[in-house]
């Protein structure tokens, strides 16, 4: 695939992490500034002080995306900020100046990991759920509102009060640490956040999550199978899983809906269909990674030119319901890569599919793929740098189509299924 070597996936994470942390930096100073004078100014303090060593996680975007929105909608001092943003806090008080309070809190620990060094002591009481980075939580519960806090991060992290309570974190769960999961093999090294709540709640995901240790203890072994086959089929692809994939959770998924995800605001987590079905669970983590690929690509640079319509909708080939233009390319892109893994000649061995079904496949998507890529191509603006992966989308759709032949049977499903979901919402068409 020519995409796996437009940019460089490493060099796309370190690219695209030094723009998130200039947001993440402003999103700190504009959120102490705001609540200076309402809370405790030693969390004004540290979270100045984190700035200088905060890591591009799913944890500190989760944090930023969260204070951004905050202190975009809020207005005055009264304001009571939505529960959709802040769900994931568990409330102790009445006052919105706790909320402000548990905000910097959450900050501070999704700053701060087992590489982070600091040493600081708090008067004010911490959330009962005190995650740290993508580590792990410290399940603190109620505490007395008069304690002083201290909080130490090195290779350890410790956390104790003035009144008893001591906890740090260790390899095993203790009484008050809940590490997060790890799963690391050759060809994925990920965390499964499954004790960090910011990281869990439903605002990010429509379908369920799972956040059973026990259950993903053994699914990752199926996690880890098709990592292996996607080294088997790309170097390129196993790249940008190594690089780009760095949290991991499970979805519940039915028979027939699967259900898998990425968010631009959380780079860095994957959501992918708890099922052992190797075919479907390797199609969905070289569907999310490439997703996550062109968001961080986005991230350092425009796409689309400044004529594009941004907010205008348009028809999709996979959806029912009309998508940005942009999320338009980013199908034709993702499916582009769909339909060359299922045209490798590995993938029937390793999926337990007979040829002729991946071969189908493989066309399917890249049927979808151009129609989405006609659809770009009429009506966006492209930048340059956004002309040369268009090319590159197109270059690869076109071979697949030259190489993939289904059967006469089966070109003929293809194509009438295509025209059925292009009358139903033919309304989208553009």
């Amino acid at each position: 695939m020519n995409l796996y070597s437009f940019a460089n996936a490493a060099d796309l994470r370190i690219a695209s992490g030094r723009k998130f942390l200039a947001r993440f930096r402003e999103a700190a100073d504009t959120f102490a500034n705001e609540v200076k004078g309402c809370i405790d100014p030693a969390l004004i303090s540290a979270l100045s002080e984190v700035q200088t060593f905060a890591a591009d996680t799913p944890a500190t975007r989760a944090w930023t995306n969260t204070c951004t929105q905050l202190m975009h909608e809020a207005d005055s001092r009264d304001y009571v900020p939505s529960s959709l943003l802040i769900s994931h806090l568990k409330l102790d008080s009445a006052s919105v100046e706790r909320i402000y309070e548990l905000l910097a809190w959450e900050g501070l620990g999704a700053a701060c990991s087992t590489s982070s060094l600091m040493n600081a002591y708090f008067d004010s009481p911490p959330p009962a759920v005190l995650s740290m980075g993508t580590d792990g939580s410290f399940d603190i519960g109620e505490v007395q509102q008069d304690a002083r806090w201290h909080l130490e991060c090195g290779s350890v992290i410790s956390f104790s009060s003035s009144d008893g309570f001591r906890a740090h974190s260790k390899a095993n769960r203790t009484r008050y640490w809940r590490p997060n999961p790890t799963i690391t093999s050759s060809n994925i090294s990920a965390k499964f956040p499954i004790y960090t709540p910011a990281l869990t709640i439903s605002h990010f995901q429509e379908f369920p999550i799972i956040t059973s240790p026990l259950f993903v203890s053994g699914w990752q072994r199926s996690l880890i199978a098709a990592s292996d086959i996607l080294a088997s089929y790309s170097g390129g692809a196993s790249n940008s899983v190594s690089e780009l994939v760095t949290c991991v959770l499970p979805l519940v998924c039915g028979h027939s809906a699967v259900g898998s995800g990425s968010r631009e605001e959380l780079l860095g987590q994957v959501y992918l269909p708890a099922t052992d079905a190797l075919g479907v669970l390797t199609e969905c983590l070289l569907h999310e990674v490439m997703h996550q690929y062109l968001f961080r690509l986005e991230e350092c640079r425009s796409i689309f030119g400044p004529e594009t319509q941004e907010d205008a909708r348009f028809y999709s080939p996979w959806r029912a319901d009309p998508r940005p233009l942009r999320m338009v390319f980013h199908g034709a892109l993702v499916f582009a890569c769909v339909a060359d893994l299922y045209l490798w000649d590995g993938a029937a061995k390793a999926f337990g599919q007979a040829a002729g079904d991946c071969v189908r496949r493989s066309y399917h998507c890249a049927r979808q793929a151009r129609i989405a890529l006609d659809i770009v191509s009429r009506n966006a603006s492209m930048t340059e740098i956004g002309a040369l992966l268009f090319a590159d989308v197109e270059k690869d759709i076109g071979r697949v189509l030259e190489s993939a032949s289904p059967t006469r049977d089966d070109q003929a499903a293809v194509e009438e299924q295509l025209s059925n979901h292009e009358k139903l919402y033919a309304a989208y068409a553009r």
